[in-house]
């Protein structure tokens, strides 16, 4: 998308003698603007397949797929001196505790029953209805909270904010976010797991072509990871990211699989855009 690219061009600016590196086949979406109307020099080099950069400080694996309209572009940067890993997209980290950046007091309204959970799905919506009907207070949810309530009722509704944020980030529609915390620290268990948004959409279509390129970025030994979502830097290594794509090579854990009714409407979606693309991978029906 056109926002993921807007602070590339104030970087460069800011660095001139900086040599900007940008995919082969980068993109923008919803507008496929040239590489000058997104404030990308010409000096840049593109890059593709595997290389080096920085006199070899630095190894580039670059993940391009064509989706048939466009091309799915990922590239991996393995920094030698720290030993650490950068990607975008592909894997992200869920910590327990939100990051600092977000105001309290999103989190805190997320974790009340309101619009977000109560209306957009019918179920829930049924069962506050009934629970408040019910008018006791022990079928009273702590996150169903007034804006002067206490203290240790707003730490609880701010935990269960986040939860409910990792899982709307994460599957978009999930199934039911009255009590997420299992789900929850199922996810935040893991070292690094593939967002269901990108697995469900994107790389069910293109095992062959990931799997390639996941051996790849494999072969160098980082202890640590940078993803640009989420949590970082995430202590994790070439055994954790095999695991985070289980999927693609047919060994996922049964407890790692995301539960089908969470990810029934990226699965929809994913059915749509089948119908409508062409995957040029040649292993799209593993």
């Amino acid at each position: 998308a056109v926002e993921h690219k807007a602070f590339f061009a104030p970087f460069c600016r800011r660095f001139p003698r900086a040599e900007p590196v940008v995919p082969r086949s980068l993109w923008s979406w919803p507008l496929d603007l040239p590489l000058w109307a997104l404030g990308i020099p010409a000096r840049a080099r593109r890059i593709a397949g595997r290389g080096e950069l920085c006199g070899g400080e630095l190894e580039f694996a670059v993940l391009d797929v064509s989706l048939g309209i466009a091309p799915f572009v990922e590239a991996a940067f393995y920094h030698k001196p720290s030993r650490t890993l950068l990607v975008t997209d592909t894997v992200v980290h869920v910590p327990v505790a939100p990051p600092s950046v977000l105001a309290v007091e999103d989190l805190e309204a997320s974790g009340r029953d309101e619009f977000f959970v109560g209306t957009l799905n019918p179920r829930d919506g049924a069962l506050i209805r009934e629970r408040r009907l019910a008018g006791s207070a022990r079928n009273v949810d702590p996150a169903d909270l007034a804006p002067d309530a206490p203290a240790e009722l707003a730490a609880a509704a701010a935990r269960l904010g986040w939860q409910r944020m990792v899982r709307w980030v994460l599957f978009v529609a999930p199934e039911s976010q009255l009590r997420p915390e299992k789900n929850f620290a199922s996810l935040a268990a893991r070292p690094l797991l593939v967002s269901p948004i990108v697995r469900e959409l994107v790389f069910v279509r293109m095992k062959a072509s990931l799997r390639a390129w996941v051996w790849d970025v494999c072969e160098w030994p980082f202890t640590s990871v940078v993803p640009a979502h989420f949590d970082a830097p995430v202590a994790a290594g070439p055994e954790d990211f095999r695991d985070a794509f289980a999927f693609a090579f047919g060994d996922e854990r049964e407890e790692d699989k995301p539960a089908d009714a969470d990810v029934a409407a990226l699965r929809k979606v994913s059915r749509f855009i089948s119908g409508k693309i062409v995957y040029a991978d040649a292993d799209t029906k593993t």
